[in-house]
């Protein structure tokens, strides 16, 4: 972990039960979740492990970002082109990490899911 560069954070997946074996890994990161919010300039961000129907402000154009199905981009069963969910796993990116630019370039291509509801806060 000391070779990687960058503050890191970890968003707990099922094949992560190696950290129980390592005892001490205070200092590899910043934070070990299963589920975050954060924000990116004025972009939701949502990270979860696995791939999610709907997610916190899903109608208002946040971006869920997943990883989990490690051979395919897609977030089957549903239409991954009506929904701002994008893997963003290295497995199914030739092993890189994939920017934020790209995350944006990609999840603003997508429109919006208006529903009623998302009128209110």
């Amino acid at each position: 972990m000391s070779a990687l560069n960058g503050t890191k954070y970890l968003i707990k997946g099922n094949h992560d039960v190696f950290l129980d074996d390592f005892g001490e890994t205070e200092g590899w990161f910043k934070w070990v979740k299963d589920y975050a919010v954060i924000m990116h300039g004025a972009n939701s961000l949502i990270l979860f492990h696995y791939p999610i129907v709907e997610w916190y402000k899903f109608g208002k154009g946040s971006i869920h970002l997943h990883g989990h199905l490690h051979n395919s981009k897609t977030v089957a069963p549903w239409d991954p082109s009506r929904t701002r969910a994008l893997n963003v796993g290295v497995d199914v990116h030739d092993f890189n990490p994939i920017s934020i630019k790209e995350v944006l370039e990609q999840a603003h291509k997508i429109p919006k899911l208006k529903r009623h509801r998302d009128d209110d806060d």
